[in-house]
């Protein structure tokens, strides 16, 4: 693991796994750890991660086909894992349902493969198209349109539709100042990426990677 700088309480220590994970084990993992969300971390800390390419968040995005609206549980293809949707939500077409996983949050039944979690935003009229964007500070995603230089501007990078994955940022790549400045929602599920992980006080880095690796026994 790599050390981070701090990215949002004071005293606390974060670390990036070099331990890629799938979604379903990202899931798994954040039942128990606290990983950082979206909304915690920006192009300032980007470049102190150690890592060249992706990771990451704790903070899930689900997006239905255009004009579809959500049903009870948003599926993303044969990758099998079930969101299910808040009450309020269902029958919303053309939004983005910005979901939060950690302890205490989020449950992922391994079996049924059904994730629930207590914490669910709906943005309506998600964009469709990527491009630069303000970043919203209470979902950690670029929505509004605006041009490269704003000193608020995040690139939205966007999946195909219907999908559900974890935003990812990107730490690297020439030129870094756009690089870093990438809100990915494109990452597959099944790809394997690092993770971004709050570590308790007194916990070394390497106990973050003996937990994950009993994890996947």
């Amino acid at each position: 693991m790599a050390n981070l700088r701090l990215v949002s309480t004071e005293g606390e220590r974060i670390a990036v796994t070099r331990q890629s994970m799938d979604l379903r084990e990202l899931l798994r993992f954040a039942e128990t750890n606290r990983v950082v969300s979206a909304t915690e971390i920006d192009a300032p800390l980007l470049s102190h991660t150690g890592l060249d390419g992706s990771f990451r968040t704790a903070t899930l995005i689900g997006l239905e086909a255009p004009d579809v609206g959500f049903g009870t549980h948003l599926r993303y293809g044969k990758y099998g894992i079930d969101a299910e949707v808040p009450e309020d939500f269902r029958g919303v077409s053309n939004a983005a349902l910005v979901i939060e996983i950690g302890p205490s949050v989020h449950t992922f039944d391994k079996g049924s493969r059904v994730l629930s979690s207590t914490s669910v935003k709906l943005i309506e009229d998600f964009p469709n198209r990527e491009g630069w964007r303000v970043l919203d500070p209470t979902t950690g995603l670029p929505i509004k349109p605006t041009v490269q230089f704003d000193t608020d501007a995040r690139f939205l990078m966007l999946p195909q539709r219907p999908y559900l994955g974890a935003v990812a940022r990107i730490t690297t790549g020439p030129p870094s100042y756009f690089y870093e400045r990438v809100v990915d929602l494109s990452a597959a599920p099944e790809v394997k990426l690092p993770v971004a992980v709050v570590l308790n006080p007194g916990e070394s880095a390497s106990q973050k990677v003996a937990e994950f690796r009993r994890m996947r026994r």
